[in-house]
Formats: structure tokens, sequence, C-alpha cells
């Protein structure tokens, strides 16, 4: 999901996280990985406190690869929430993913250098979970 937040986009009224609702029916059967925007050590907690048995982190890793070591050494304060895309070389993000990571989740990255404010996908499908814009 793009948002761990996320709540039902067909019944407005629902207003209970997904992730909590899929806590509720595996109930501990199964472990439950909540995923999407999970930047900050408040957010993995936010997960965990929902129903979450597992936190993932995809994108946070890309942008800052120590993000696990400096928030279990008590240095959040040094996370990297925003990447250059000049960095991803540095970075070893290989050529292809770059190409990826600026068209199909530019939205979503945190470029240094984008003007606009990266979208939240609290509340509507994400481009990596099959919505395409029209362009």
């Amino acid at each position: 999901m793009g948002n761990y937040k996320r709540t039902s986009l067909n019944d407005k009224t629902n207003t209970k996280t997904l992730l909590s609702q899929f806590a509720a029916h595996t109930n501990g059967t199964i472990p439950l990985i909540g995923i999407g925007s999970v930047e900050t050590p408040a957010d993995a907690n936010a997960v965990l406190a929902d129903g979450g048995d597992l936190v993932a982190i995809g994108r946070e890793l890309l942008r800052e690869p120590q993000w696990v070591q400096k928030v279990a050494s008590g240095d959040a304060a040094s996370l990297r929430f925003e990447i250059s895309p000049n960095d991803m070389d540095e970075l070893a993000i290989p050529s292809v993913m770059q190409t990826y990571l600026k068209t199909s989740f530019h939205d979503v990255m945190h470029f240094s250098n984008d003007a606009n404010k990266a979208q939240d996908y609290q509340n509507t499908m994400a481009p990596m979970e099959g919505f395409e814009k029209k362009l």
C-alpha cells in the first residue's frame, strides 16, 4: 500500500485503517506486516500499535541505508528524509532503479530538487499499486 494509514477506498464511512482490519481478521494467526510511507520511528510505532507484527520500510532504506541502525542507536535526528537524484550513484542504486524511482515513484521519493510536495497516498491508490496516471 502507498500508506499504512489507508482506509477503505470504497466505503468512505469506514474510517478504520486497513491494517487494523486485517489485524482483527488474522487475529495473530499469521504475522502481519504494515507497509507504506513508514518514514519515521513514530510511523513504525504507529504500525505496531495498529496491529502490525512487523514493519516494512522500502523507500526509506533507499534514501537512508542506515535507517534501522540510526533509530536503534538513538540517532533518529540524523535520518535523511529527502534524496538528491545526484546521490543515487553514491548510494549504489542501480541505474535502472534510478530511472524507475524518478518516474513511477517520483511522487513519493521526496527528491530534494522537487518543488512539488510529495503525494500522500493515505486515501488513494499509489502508482506502485497499479494505478497509472493518464497523461
